[in-house]
């Protein structure tokens, strides 16, 4: 049926709506009406169920977000026909209200099951039901997680679990897996995150490739060999020395994705004994979170990977220590192999991030993130191979001049927040950002009065080809739109920054 057809079909329907006063009559006509001249009912179940699933993936305000997507069930009776009577559209009991546990497990029918199992919104008590039946058919588990509990569900698995994909386990107080756990035998199991200690061998953790662990970390632990991915948490690197660290992933060649978080009791003072430093050749990409221990950067000088895409490092607010960004830098250099580095950011908080690919660009980019430091060319000449294009920044009142300002080769200035009052005085004959080209500016930078204007229109007219400035539309007053636009030195674009 063509779009035509459609309308005259309900075209028809309406005129037979008009000539009833029967109400029972009314809504079957208006029940056919829809089935018979709504577009989306050629489309098969399974094309409907796929896109009900999307919608449950939205960010959706408020609590018991999984679950908004329930408003396509008012639609028509095909999609809520198509909705109840679609088995994986109700297994997720991660954030579901008590009231519809129960009618939600019995549409679940016998597909896999999501299960958050503690203290949250959802009480334990409306989930009850469902564990026991989860104990009986372990079969049904694909995800499980379970918090702030005292563990006793944890001793009652005691089946194998065909298709459990991800576990959880978040305990308030340490707990002791049970030998007989999942009757040792979780094959599809790759994905596990744990607050307390896990077995050094058990035939569930046999396939496990991602871990994040926030317990005493035991070098000599059987699932290290073969995971891809490793996060520590504070708990897993309290009282842990740099040696240790290094034992610790040298049980892991095959790493892949490398995040740690640094204790404040981390042992800083000792030094491994090694000859030459530790080569992970799968290592790609690399968190370190130092906190308070910047010292802990010195674990760079112990590392070499094949070729690194990402390095991030964190660390307390008031850090300045060139020394330990040497550390960093300098294994950056070594082990990044690309000659094409063109992505710099610069913003004012903390840490550092290299990435070799940017989010927006197919090619290798650098993307430079230096935090709370007054002079960041200081860090950008640690880089030597670092040709920044690009610059991310927010106006502080302290701030003298624009971050980078001498760098020739930034292309295009982001500033996210602050207030615009003298940052675009130009003092002395340079140009600031003389190959610059675009203009960002983001939805909290303010005050762009007539003093501010005219600073900026002065700042920007010597420069040719014309630049392109990026404004959210609304943040600046009419008369300072109406201003850059009669100077024709640039061309005002409106976006969503």
């Amino acid at each position: 049926m063509n779009v035509k057809e459609s309308l005259e079909l309900a075209d028809f329907y309406d005129s037979q709506i008009d000539a009833h006063h029967d109400p029972g009559e009314i809504r079957t006509l208006r029940e056919r009406r829809n089935a018979d001249c709504s577009q989306t009912r050629r489309l098969p179940p399974e094309i409907l169920t796929k896109i009900f699933s999307i919608l449950g993936t939205f960010n959706y305000e408020g609590q018991y977000t999984h679950l908004k997507w329930m408003a396509v069930t008012h639609v028509c009776r095909t999609w809520r026909d198509n909705a109840l009577n679609e088995p994986t559209l109700w297994t997720d009991f991660t954030d579901i209200h008590p009231k519809w546990v129960r009618e939600a497990f019995t549409r679940s029918k016998a597909a896999p099951l999501r299960l958050r199992y503690g203290y949250d919104e959802c009480s334990s008590d409306a989930l009850d039901f469902v564990v026991d039946a989860l104990v009986k058919s372990p079969e049904r588990i694909r995800e499980l997680q379970v918090v702030d509990y005292d563990g006793s569900f944890i001793d009652r698995l005691t089946q194998p679990t065909p298709f459990l994909e991800f576990l959880a386990v978040e305990l308030g107080a340490p707990m002791t897996f049970p030998p007989s756990f999942l009757g040792g035998v979780a094959p599809r199991l790759r994905s596990v995150r744990c607050s307390g200690p896990l077995p050094l061998e058990a035939g569930w953790l046999t396939n496990v490739r991602s871990l994040e662990y926030n317990g005493s970390l035991d070098s000599r632990a059987h699932l290290l060999t073969k995971l891809t991915s490793l996060k520590l948490e504070r708990g897993a690197t309290h009282g842990m020395s740099i040696a240790t660290l290094l034992s610790a992933l040298e049980s892991s060649p095959s790493l892949e994705c490398l995040l740690i978080v640094a204790a404040s009791d981390m042992d800083t003072v000792s030094r491994p004994h090694r000859s030459t430093p530790l080569h992970l050749h799968h290592l790609r990409d690399i968190t370190f979170d130092l906190g308070s221990k910047s010292r802990m950067a010195k674990i760079f000088r112990y590392l070499r990977v094949d070729d690194i895409e990402k390095l991030c490092t964190s660390w307390s607010y008031n850090f300045q220590n060139v020394t330990m960004l040497e550390h960093v830098c300098h294994f950056f250099n070594t082990c990044y192999h690309g000659d094409d580095l063109r992505y710099v950011v610069y913003d004012m908080s903390r840490g550092l991030e290299l990435y070799t690919r940017s989010v927006d660009e197919a090619g290798p980019s650098l993307l430079f993130r230096l935090y709370a430091w007054a002079d960041p060319s200081k860090i950008v000449k640690l880089l030597p191979r670092c040709v920044p294009r690009i610059l991310l920044t927010r106006l502080r009142p302290d701030m003298k001049a624009l971050a980078l300002s001498e760098c020739d080769t930034i292309e295009e200035l982001r500033i996210s927040s602050g207030h615009l009052h003298h940052h675009f005085c130009i003092n002395g004959t340079s140009l600031p950002y003389p190959s610059l080209r675009q203009l960002h500016f983001g939805e909290r930078v303010v005050g762009l009065d007539s003093e501010q204007l005219y600073q900026l229109v002065t700042w920007l007219a010597p420069r040719q080809p014309r630049v392109e400035v990026f404004v959210r539309e609304g943040r600046i007053p009419a008369k300072a739109v109406e201003a850059l636009r009669e100077t024709s030195l640039l061309r005002l674009i409106y976006s969503e920054l």
